[in-house]
């Protein structure tokens, strides 16, 4: 009973902690948080004029890199350079013969 009567206190404090507010003894809710909505729409349009702006950003500049997507790519490393295992390479002038 003691927690059915906690619950029904939150409920009823609930439009308090909201912050909805009574005008000619209507209650309502500002969706807006008191802000114009006209700067709403604003904010709204720049933070798509901004997604796409990085989209379009990250096609241009992105270039894809594989075997399926640029022929005959340019290895990671350099054209003309081999890949040197651990082991051969040497850690500080020193074979790596134990390096796992």
């Amino acid at each position: 009973a003691a927690l059915l009567a906690a619950a029904g206190a939150a409920a009823a404090g609930a439009p308090g902690a909201a912050e909805a507010f009574v005008y000619n003894g209507k209650e309502y809710f500002d969706i807006t948080f008191g802000i114009n909505p006209f700067i709403w729409a604003l904010a709204g349009g720049f933070i798509i004029f901004y997604g796409a702006t990085l989209k379009n950003a990250a096609l241009k500049y992105n270039k894809p890199y594989g075997t399926l997507t640029v022929k005959d790519p340019d290895p990671i490393i350099g054209k003309g350079k081999k890949f040197i295992g651990m082991e051969a390479e040497g850690l500080g002038g020193k074979k790596a013969d134990n390096y796992k």
